[in-house]
């Protein structure tokens, strides 16, 4: 038998409830931690603040407050490489394991400017991708699977390849396929160091048969998508491995195909 203050306490434990398991309190923080130097980190607190610490120091300095995420809605941040403006992503929906859509602003650290991140003529674009260059204020985007350039954030974006086409195509992010089996990442492009260059993949799926999935999560009944998905014996996807330089005229410098 249980004694009386057993059974006391069983009675004040809470039961865990569906809003608990999705809620914050039992969620591991990820830190989100990326190395700025040798000496320098990059990481998000608990309490939602992105600090700047130097290890060797320990001086620690709050670069993002926390209230800019609420304000903006934003689920994702990236901090530009020059430390003065912050790439926000929001309405962020997954797609697969590793991409996901979204629509993204940039805020100015200094100024509190903001500005929205489109391609030209195009107003409240949901990306498929948006990230910082390796220098200063240069980043990319990527919609409807063509890749955008901007040198700096006031400037207006150049479209570095236009030949992409939706599920079927697709320039500087992967396919299904080399998302889940392949690459383990949705990114296929990579910046020289330098950023002076940018090396992209484009993924070709038209020859590839389609198999269909089905989904059993979040809906009574099942539902399926198809994908392009090369079995044993059948044509696997085309892809061309390409670099474009970013300073100057924009041209590409080497081109590479694989089956």
């Amino acid at each position: 038998m249980h004694s009386t203050g057993e059974d006391d306490s069983l009675a004040n434990k809470k039961k865990v409830t569906v809003e608990d398991v999705f809620g914050p309190d039992l969620h591991i923080h990820d830190p989100d931690a990326k190395w700025l130097s040798g000496n320098e980190l990059l990481y998000r607190e608990r309490d939602g603040d992105v600090v700047r610490l130097k290890v060797d120091t320990r001086n620690r300095t709050v670069i993002v407050r926390n209230q800019l995420f609420d304000r903006s809605r934003a689920v994702k941040y990236q901090v530009s490489p020059d430390m003065k403006h912050v790439l926000f992503a929001f309405e962020v929906k997954p797609i697969y394991q590793h991409s996901y859509l979204a629509k993204y602003i940039i805020y100015s650290l200094s100024t509190q400017e903001t500005w929205p991140l489109n391609p030209p003529e195009v107003h409240e674009a949901v990306l498929q991708f948006a990230g910082w260059g390796p220098q200063g204020q240069q980043l990319i985007f990527i919609f409807e699977n063509n890749i955008y350039y901007r040198s700096k954030v006031e400037n207006r974006s150049i479209r570095l390849v236009s030949t992409g086409k939706e599920g079927v195509v697709f320039n500087g992010l992967a396919d299904w396929l080399y998302e889940e089996e392949i690459l383990q990442t949705h990114v296929a492009h990579w910046w020289s160091p330098d950023g002076l260059r940018l090396a992209y993949m484009t993924i070709n799926d038209t020859l590839v048969p389609k198999m269909e999935v089905p989904f059993f999560t979040g809906m009574p009944y099942p539902a399926s998508l198809e994908y392009h998905y090369p079995k044993a014996g059948e044509e696997n996807p085309v892809v061309h491995l390409s670099v474009v330089s970013l300073n100057g005229p924009l041209h590409t410098c080497g081109d590479e195909e694989t089956r």
